[in-house]
């Protein structure tokens, strides 16, 4: 799926093999001729970029960090952050599920988040070796680029505990039943303390349950606001969420960088809210809208 935005970018989505769809929620492609685009990248998860042209940085609250080309992964975000993209740019990533950051890399989410990450520091010699060459080899079609990253991300995996498994799995499925899932329910569903429950919510997701709701849900109205000719029952949905419209702006700035407006107006990030750029974390939006 390809897109064009009012910026100078095309930005192309394109779904992971079935054998990857637990670790990849999309890989994608990029291409841009503009020389500096200024943008904001929303509360994104793990990310695995390969850079053929150009680069960028995102400028976090510790301070900027500019993109260690040609290959590296970026930690999952856990609020929107400044981004400047320093073209002419090309590149192609792979998004990667919470499931597919702890298989592939391992590192708690709350120790690492808001970083750029070498693949040196993250995977074998021999992976991260291959993975640097993916960004040196430059391939003309960007579908050759991410069978590369497959068959990488594929030998890289080292399956997590089955407790932990499940810790994920139930998760994601309390954040796709509704819009706004109360946290009681899924500390009811799960078969482990409180205590427990958080600290996992933690090292997965980088924050405990109520917080990571949070950052879901506005991420989820992010996406289902862009989208053109919204039903209106999936609209109310939304407001119902939300004690007031300035709680939902504030929310989708804090994690998506966008207010209601821009969302519908159109921009770079906004067309990655297309609902199948996020695997299983984006089923509830789907779902949404497919039932209307």
């Amino acid at each position: 799926m390809l897109f064009e935005t009012k910026h100078p970018v095309e930005f192309e989505l394109i779904a992971p093999p079935p054998d990857l769809r637990e670790q990849v929620n999309i890989f994608y492609a990029m291409r841009s001729g503009a020389e500096r685009i200024e943008d904001v990248m929303p509360a994104y998860s793990g990310q695995v970029y390969a850079i053929f042209e150009g680069t960028f940085e995102l400028h976090f609250e510790s301070g900027t960090q500019k993109a260690p080309a040609p290959v590296f992964l970026n930690a999952p975000l856990l609020q929107a952050t400044r981004l400047s993209v320093l073209g002419p740019f090309r590149c192609v990533g792979a998004s990667l599920t919470h499931r597919g950051w702890a298989e592939l890399v391992g590192e708690p989410v709350d120790a690492v988040h808001h970083r750029m990450i070498p693949p040196h520091d993250a995977l074998s010699h021999e992976l991260a070796d291959r993975l640097v060459g993916i960004g040196q080899a430059d391939p003309d079609d960007p579908a050759q680029a991410t069978e590369a990253l497959s068959q990488v991300i594929r030998e890289a995996i080292t399956p997590i505990k089955p407790a932990h498994a499940t810790f994920i799995d139930e998760t994601m499925s309390w954040l796709s039943k509704e819009f706004n899932p109360p946290v009681e329910a899924l500390f009811d569903e799960l078969a482990i303390s409180r205590r427990q429950a958080q600290r996992l919510s933690n090292r997965f997701f980088g924050v405990p349950p109520r917080q990571l709701l949070k950052r879901v849900r506005a991420m989820r109205a992010a996406t289902l606001l862009s989208q053109p000719d919204l039903p209106a029952t999936v609209r109310d949905e939304i407001s119902l969420a939300y004690f007031d419209q300035s709680h939902l702006i504030n929310d989708l700035r804090r994690y998506t960088g966008r207010t209601p407006t821009i969302l519908e107006e159109g921009d770079l990030v906004v067309r990655t809210f297309d609902p199948a750029a996020h695997g299983p974390p984006g089923k509830y939006a789907r779902d949404a809208l497919e039932k209307e």
